[in-house]
């Protein structure tokens, strides 16, 4: 298993929280930082990283009905 973050940007782009995850690759760490995203409609992106690196950057996408 690898230690993986996830960060929660504000759209200045300084951090609103962070999230540690235990995954056995990238993979999993992208379905559990969507997971801990689709918890909360305030979370607009999640950034998910190994150390220094960029794992990757989901954004929720928006309802198409909302007005």
């Amino acid at each position: 298993m690898a230690h993986y973050h996830c960060y929660i940007p504000r759209p200045d782009q300084s951090v609103s929280s962070r999230h540690d995850i235990e995954a056995a690759d990238d993979t999993e760490a992208m379905l559990m930082a969507w997971r801990v995203a689709a918890l909360s409609e305030e979370v607009p992106s999640i950034e998910v990283w190994s150390c220094a690196r960029l794992v990757g950057r989901l954004a929720q996408p928006k309802d198409p009905t909302a007005s």
